[in-house]
């Protein structure tokens, strides 16, 4: 498995919009082949930030999903509601 966790931090202005337009974001990236999981969760106190936590099958499945339609119209529509965006990749180590 190829784990990503994105972590945004949205400008206030821009909250409920960014969180409507990533929840549409994520249905569309659960029809995906190769993902497992994609979970939206926005943080309880400061909810400015927004974070991802996805599961796919590798890394191609991954790269496929950044070049996506969906991601990538997604991309440019939040581009400038965004303050702070920070990936990161793991491998699950259990499987190897």
């Amino acid at each position: 498995m190829y784990i990503v966790t994105v972590e945004f931090r949205v400008k206030p202005q821009h909250v409920d919009a960014f969180v409507s337009a990533v929840l549409k974001q994520a249905a569309a990236s659960r029809m995906e082949e190769g993902c497992r999981e994609f979970v939206v969760m926005q943080h309880t106190a400061e909810k400015q930030w927004v974070h991802l936590y996805e599961v796919y099958d590798n890394r191609q499945c991954f790269e496929e999903h950044c070049s996506m339609p969906h991601f990538l119209s997604f991309s440019d529509l939040v581009a400038s509601w965004i303050v702070e965006k920070r990936v990161n990749c793991f491998k699950n180590l259990e499987e190897y």
